[in-house]
């Protein structure tokens, strides 16, 4: 995103739990999608951009759990939050979040 300092001033990571159950799994992670877009929604109106993004340590259970997350969880994503740059009206500007679409 352009106009958001870098590196993001906070991070915010999304677990969800992990079900055994295949297909309540893949429901669970597009509900947690649902509600990371809703957030960055949100976020864009009050001036605030979100970067959602995927590491490789996310999968690394030893290094999920320096941050609490528990045995039966995981986690789905990680969030960047950053204010947009000021504009000479005091509106910051932060790009709308766009929006793709892919069939699978």
């Amino acid at each position: 995103m352009q106009g958001l300092q870098e590196p993001a001033p906070a991070y915010l990571l999304v677990a969800m739990k992990e079900e055994t159950d295949r297909h309540k799994q893949e429901d669970d992670l597009a509900a947690v999608y649902c509600l990371i877009q809703n957030f960055r929604l949100l976020a864009h109106e009050q001036g605030l951009g979100v970067r959602c993004t995927l590491h490789d340590w996310m999968y690394d259970r030893s290094r999920a759990a320096t941050f609490g997350i528990q045995v039966n969880e995981r986690i789905a994503a990680v969030l960047e939050l950053g204010y947009a740059a000021a504009h000479p009206q005091g509106k910051p500007e932060v790009p709308e979040p766009q929006l793709r679409f892919e069939l699978l």
